[in-house]
């Protein structure tokens, strides 16, 4: 719903009203559920739940800048949502070297 796939204002408010918000927020909830057992692990599990939640934030505060019509909101909504992408990146590579020092493979999905 945003950048190339931006249609207007109202769209991207009702589907992140109705649609992304409302999902973000049962995934955030698994994956707080989620029970790790090994300390390393569970550090960048812990790294994941920070990104996911600093993006569900950058959304909400992407609803209260439609509302408002503020621009800035939205430039900071937009921080978050980089800060939470390069989060997830990190989190992504970390995984891969966890598993390569441990000597587990992988499955791509």
């Amino acid at each position: 719903m945003t950048g190339s796939n931006y249609t207007d204002d109202q769209t991207l408010y009702d589907a992140l009203k109705v649609e992304i918000i409302p999902s973000y927020n049962v995934f955030i909830k698994e994956l707080e559920a989620v029970e790790i057992d090994t300390e390393e692990l569970r550090k960048l599990h812990e790294n994941f739940i920070e990104a996911a939640n600093i993006q569900a934030s950058a959304f909400l505060l992407m609803v209260s800048a439609i509302e408002n019509q503020d621009s800035t909101m939205i430039n900071v909504a937009n921080e978050k949502l980089n800060t939470a992408r390069k989060m997830r990146r990190d989190y992504k590579n970390d995984v891969e070297k966890l598993a390569k020092k441990h000597d587990v493979k992988l499955e791509k999905k």
